[in-house]
């Protein structure tokens, strides 16, 4: 399982900077054009033994944007919902972040990386991830590609205290609004 999701979010990242550069110079970067709002959906690896993911859906906001040195940058915040399968039950877990965005980073001006941090709200307990019924520190980073002003893929990495148990990647692809 581990081995899938870490050969998913290594093609995905290839795949993003490849062909997002290739759409640099026909478009022009997303953050001036006002659209603020977005949602991705993807596929889900978390990393904890015996836990399969389920896929994840993302609801963000970023903007306003500012210049800094020479590149854009946003604040924003994310909410999200996604599932594992625990030893055959199902268990929600709802990651909510505060995040910066810098777009020109790193393959060009429709590139951008993001960092977050934030709280994981499990309906359940995951010993398996370490994850206590209710709220659980979290952050996440990810690089990501624009491709044209409304549509966007990025890979994550979803922690906690212990990412080697309670990380996840997450591969997704986006609609902005």
């Amino acid at each position: 399982m581990q081995m899938r999701g870490l050969l998913a979010a290594g093609l995905a990242v290839v795949l993003c900077v490849g062909l997002g550069s290739a759409c640099c110079a026909q478009y022009g970067t997303t953050l001036k054009s006002g659209l603020g709002y977005s949602i991705d959906a993807g596929a889900l690896f978390p990393l904890g033994d015996g836990v399969d993911g389920r896929g994840i859906l993302t609801a963000s906001w970023y903007g306003p944007v500012s210049e800094d040195v020479g590149r854009e940058t946003a604040y924003g915040l994310s909410v999200e919902w996604t599932s594992v399968d625990r030893l055959g039950t199902d268990v929600d877990i709802y990651p909510v972040f505060l995040n910066y965005r810098q777009h020109g980073m790193p393959a060009g001006p429709n590139s951008f990386v993001t960092l977050g941090l934030g709280v994981v709200n499990a309906i359940d307990e995951v010993p398996e991830m370490e994850l206590d019924d209710g709220l659980n520190f979290a952050w996440t980073a990810g690089i990501g590609m624009d491709f044209g002003q409304k549509y966007q893929a990025q890979v994550r990495f979803i922690g906690g205290d212990d990412p080697g148990d309670d990380g996840m990647f997450a591969v997704q692809v986006g609609y902005r609004f």
